[in-house]
């Protein structure tokens, strides 16, 4: 009640470019986010139409703000997909492979990034000034 207290007395333009960023910043997110999934699914050649992914992606955004996660989601975001894709006739012999999949890649990719920092350090190492 304190946030929209504060929000009424400020002023309406304000109010409204800070709705008008949140919204914009919500849409990429979900446009970024649909993309990982879908792309995710393509890779392992699974061809699922676009109303099944965007349905079970709002809804994993909705579950993920559940405090039941585990090394980020391992586990919680695979039952959910494998429960929400289930409603539209997946099966889950055919989707169980490519959600671990998924998550590996995922792994990997992050670990890809987090190389970098090494690599770095290795080859830039900046010489530190002698006294």
């Amino acid at each position: 009640m304190d946030i929209l207290r504060t929000l009424g007395d400020q002023e309406q333009t304000s109010v409204i470019r800070k709705i008008k960023l949140v919204l914009i910043t919500s849409s990429f997110y979900l446009a970024v986010s649909l993309m990982w999934i879908y792309s995710s699914l393509r890779v392992f050649n699974l061809k699922i139409g676009i109303l099944p992914i965007l349905f079970s992606n709002a809804l994993l955004q909705v579950i993920s703000y559940l405090p039941i996660q585990i090394f980020g989601g391992l586990g919680v975001n695979e039952i959910s997909n494998l429960f929400l894709y289930g409603l539209f006739n997946i099966p889950a012999a055919v989707l169980s492979p490519v959600l671990i999949g998924s998550r590996i890649m995922f792994y990997l990719l992050n670990l890809i990034i987090l190389l970098y920092l090494p690599i770095y350090r290795i080859f830039f190492k900046q010489k530190s000034p002698t006294l």
